[in-house]
C-alpha cells in the first residue's frame, strides 16, 4: 500500500508542476489595487509638469535678459566715451524672446530702457568728479509679454581714452 500511495503522490506532484494552477494567477482585487497605485503615481507626476514648465520659462527669461545686458554692455564698451550720451541716454529698444532687437513693440517680448548716470561710490561725496572717468549705464528690462516683470542692471563704463 505504501508503494501505491507513494506512486500516487509522485503522479499528483508531477501533474501539479506541469499543469497551471489557479493559485499562480493574480486576482481581480490585486489587479485593481495595482492599477489604482499606478494611476495615483501618474497623476502625481502629471501634477509636476506645470511647475516644471513655469521654471523652464523663468530660466529662459533670465538667460535672454542676461544676453541682452551682455550685448548692451559690450556695445557700450566699444562706444567712444564722449558719445555714450548720444547712444544710451534715455533710449528705449525692443527685443524678441530670442534676445534679438526688433523694430517695434508689437513683436517684442522685452522693452529695454537705457539711461546714463554719474557713477557714485560708497564714501564718495561728489560723483561729478568721476563723470569724466566713469559712467554708470543703467539697463531696465521690462517683460511685456507673459508674466510681467522688471529687472534693473547697472554697467560701469570707464573712459579708456577713445
Amino acid at each position: 500500500m505504501n508503494s501505491l500511495s507513494a506512486s500516487l503522490n509522485r503522479q499528483t506532484i508531477k501533474h501539479a508542476l506541469l499543469l497551471p494552477s489557479f493559485r499562480q494567477a493574480f486576482s481581480l482585487v490585486e489587479v485593481t489595487i495595482a492599477i489604482g497605485v499606478v494611476s495615483f503615481s501618474l497623476l502625481a507626476i502629471m501634477g509636476l509638469v506645470p511647475v516644471g514648465l513655469t521654471t523652464l520659462r523663468s530660466a529662459m527669461d533670465q538667460t535672454v535678459e542676461s544676453q541682452i545686458v551682455q550685448s548692451i554692455g559690450s556695445q557700450a564698451l566699444l562706444t567712444p566715451f564722449g558719445q555714450l550720451t548720444n547712444h544710451y541716454a534715455d533710449k528705449v529698444a525692443y527685443y524678441s524672446e530670442e534676445g534679438v532687437i526688433t523694430p517695434d513693440r508689437s513683436s517684442a517680448r522685452y522693452e529695454v530702457e537705457t539711461s546714463l548716470a554719474d557713477a557714485v561710490y560708497p564714501g564718495s561725496t561728489n560723483g561729478s568728479q568721476l563723470s569724466s572717468a566713469i559712467q554708470s549705464l543703467r539697463v531696465r528690462i521690462v517683460r511685456i509679454q507673459g508674466v510681467a516683470a522688471t529687472n534693473d542692471f547697472s554697467i560701469q563704463v570707464s573712459n579708456s581714452g577713445n
